[in-house]
């Protein structure tokens, strides 16, 4: 992918941090060292894209793709102790890391500078979760967390996804507040603030759909007029965010993210702003109840 290709890839900010999990989640320390993942695969080169900021880093990230485990796991390391990644991310790094290194025991063989590499990216991803819990104890998290939704919001109403279809700026804006301080938050609170923060979502986010729809927020309109005028080159980041989906368990997640040509069995033909904005959310932030 061409670096101008990519310059669209800035307006999502999430996709970095989920390319990040996706790329430790594929690494496996029994395979050999040089084929320790595809260096082709869209995870890699969404982050080749990213953070390949000129010719030096591109050279940089290139080599650490080719020269095996160790080297990767030095690149991650600086990745993850980069603050651009999200704490969910974070979290996630760190639970594959722990597997990586109880598998690793099992394993006969010269693992040493393995297991040293595994260890550093391990001690990046603890200070980065300490530095969270201490964040939750103080509170900060929820001004945080205030301010993200803010800005989620006031980007979405000022046209910042304008070049996506409706839902899509939708689904978006929610995976953003996932990914980020608000899903942090949300992660951390008791039942009530949970389910008063979401409501405080779901409002926002019905709101917006009606403006952007030109609708009201009960009119129902045909369901193919919230995905309408995708770009092709958007495409693949939308499906690669909402890659976890299933069809018959997040039928509206499904339809904005996987099927571009017709709504699945289980999606309304016509429906609201309001049942749209329910169904999203519910699905989106649902995945931390699973």
């Amino acid at each position: 992918m061409q670096t101008n290709d990519n310059l669209w890839f800035d307006k999502i900010d999430c996709i970095r941090d989920k390319a990040l999990v996706e790329l430790v989640n594929g690494l496996d320390v029994s395979r050999d060292h040089q084929n320790c993942f595809d260096s082709q695969s869209y995870s890699s080169r969404l982050l080749n894209g990213l953070t390949g900021k000129n010719q030096a880093r591109q050279g940089e990230i290139n080599k650490a793709l080719t020269e095996g485990l160790e080297s990767t796991l030095s690149w991650l390391t600086a990745l993850t102790d980069s603050e651009a990644y999200s704490n969910l991310a974070i979290q996630q790094v760190n639970q594959r890391v722990d597997k990586l290194t109880e598998h690793l025991t099992h394993l006969a063989g010269d693992y040493m500078e393995t297991r040293s590499k595994l260890e550093a990216l391990a001690a990046v991803t603890s200070d980065r979760l300490t530095v969270l819990e201490n964040d939750i104890a103080n509170l900060k998290l929820e001004v945080k967390a205030k301010t993200q939704l803010d800005l989620v919001f006031s980007r979405w109403s000022a046209g910042y996804w304008h070049g996506f279809p409706i839902a899509t700026r939708c689904y978006i804006a929610l995976e953003e507040l996932r990914w980020g301080s608000f899903g942090d938050f949300i992660r951390s609170v008791n039942d009530k603030e949970r389910s008063d923060y979401l409501e405080l979502l779901r409002n926002k986010v019905i709101e917006q759909l009606a403006v952007d729809s030109g609708s009201a927020v009960k009119e129902r309109i045909d369901s193919q007029t919230w995905i309408e005028h995708s770009a092709e080159k958007t495409r693949e980041a939308v499906e690669f965010l909402g890659d976890w989906c299933l069809e018959y368990k997040h039928p509206a997640t499904f339809f904005v993210t996987q099927d571009w040509e017709k709504a699945p069995l289980y999606m309304p033909r016509i429906i609201s702003a309001t049942k749209l904005g329910n169904y999203l959310t519910e699905e989106v932030f649902g995945q931390e109840d699973a």
